[in-house]
């Protein structure tokens, strides 16, 4: 997995300087691992809570916002702002 912590945060900050197919691709991969670690029984119960469904879910999220730039239902600014940081457009109108 690409952030240890599954941390939104971490995940978007390995990604900065990744292009649009490989962002969405690796968010893929990430979202699948996610899921794998909710489902296995040999999985320590609070990393299987950190790092399961609730995880994988907002990975889809952003999946989702950068292939359509619809923004999901009771995202926070600061969410929101990870999902722009991930997004090409955005990336160079910030200077990201």
């Amino acid at each position: 997995m690409i952030s240890q912590d599954c941390s939104l945060a971490d995940f978007a900050r390995a990604l900065r300087d990744k292009d649009y197919f490989e962002v969405i691709r690796l968010a893929d991969l990430e979202a699948t691992e996610a899921e794998r670690l909710a489902l296995k029984a040999r999985v320590d119960p609070a990393r299987r809570l950190r790092c399961g469904m609730e995880y994988a879910e907002q990975l889809k999220q952003v999946i989702f916002y950068l292939r359509y730039r619809v923004v999901p239902r009771g995202l926070s600014p600061r969410d929101l702002e990870l999902f722009q940081s991930l997004a090409p457009i955005e990336r160079s109108r910030r200077g990201l």
